[in-house]
């Protein structure tokens, strides 16, 4: 009986101590930060650097089985970034997620004088639903 009157006391407070938490105290060390990101229109000026970008899925196309070609940013106006998805190991419908935000990291090359992101991995890639 000692034991179990025991449990309850220090249930109680330790729930009336998470109680008081606001969702970002108690989620502080359990969530990852938000990395930060740019949007594709300043990551095509960082050729040759490192970058993460969060921008929307403007376009795609699809060559063949190991090879896909997205579009993020806004197209029409110039400002888009292309990334590359090159292999088989990519598990990424592009038709999924038209119009998504996307997240994508890597570097930033030439390719076909395009700035662009070659994606040769799933944790290259993220998808961010809003709601």
């Amino acid at each position: 009986m000692k034991h179990l009157a025991f449990f309850i006391i220090i249930a109680l407070i330790t729930t009336k101590a998470t109680a008081q938490l606001k969702p970002e105290q108690a989620l502080s060390k359990r969530a990852n930060p938000e990395e930060s990101s740019i949007l594709a229109q300043t990551a095509v000026k960082q050729v040759g650097k490192e970058v993460y970008v969060c921008d929307r899925l403007d376009s795609f196309t699809i060559k063949n089985d190991t090879l896909k070609l997205l579009y993020i940013g806004d197209k029409s106006s110039g400002n888009s970034l292309l990334v590359v998805l090159k292999g088989n190991k990519i598990h990424f419908n592009p038709s999924d997620f038209q119009l998504s935000k996307m997240r994508i990291s890597g570097k930033v090359v030439l390719y076909n004088n395009i700035p662009a992101i070659i994606v040769t991995s799933d944790t290259q890639l993220a998808t961010r639903i809003e709601i």
